[in-house]
């Protein structure tokens, strides 16, 4: 006789291969929901940015750009920026997300501004008022949020992902920080 561990051990499990039913979900069971958005996101990095001179410090700051891809649609676009020497480490991030295309209008896109700073064991990002971005303005970025607009956004969770996804894909980004 079997003992009740052993039986509920034998019943059916929840996976569609082993439970054969209708499925309403459009993702694998066999894969997490964070591990499939991860995994559809990519970038395409944009071409050399020639340094430029601070203006306040006369150091060397650096800029560098690129596409966001979900799987295989264009997503977005970013823009990144720093300044060597400065005081603290820090990155201004510019990402813009939408419609993209030869009929999109930049009225159906949406951009934000974070700062990103080195920590011990990674980094931190804050979103920031639209105005402190190098690029606010650029009519190809659409609507630049300011920083309330951006913390009540519905779109806020994917803008972070974005950037998670930059800094710790894009070389120059990842080296500077570190």
């Amino acid at each position: 006789m079997l003992n009740q561990c052993e039986l509920l051990c034998l019943l059916a499990s929840d996976f569609p291969s082993e439970n054969p039913r209708t499925q309403t979900r459009n993702f694998p069971y066999t894969s997490t929901l964070a591990y499939i958005k991860m995994s559809n996101l990519t970038l395409e990095f944009g071409e050399p940015i020639e340094p430029t001179v601070c203006k306040c410090c006369n150091n060397i700051s650096h800029t560098v750009t690129g596409f966001v891809y979900d799987g295989k649609i264009a997503h977005g676009v970013y823009f990144a920026g720093w300044t060597l020497g400065h005081t603290p480490t820090e990155i201004k991030l510019t990402i813009c997300i939408g419609e993209w295309g030869d009929s999109s209008s930049a009225k159906k896109r949406d951009s934000i501004n974070l700062r990103i700073r080195g920590k011990d064991e990674g980094f931190g990002m804050m979103i920031t008022n639209s105005t402190e971005s190098p690029w606010f303005g650029n009519s190809i970025l659409g609507h630049f949020m300011n920083r309330e607009e951006a913390m009540n956004s519905k779109y806020k969770s994917e803008f972070l992902r974005i950037a998670e996804k930059i800094i710790s894909t894009v070389p120059e980004l990842k080296k500077y920080l570190n």
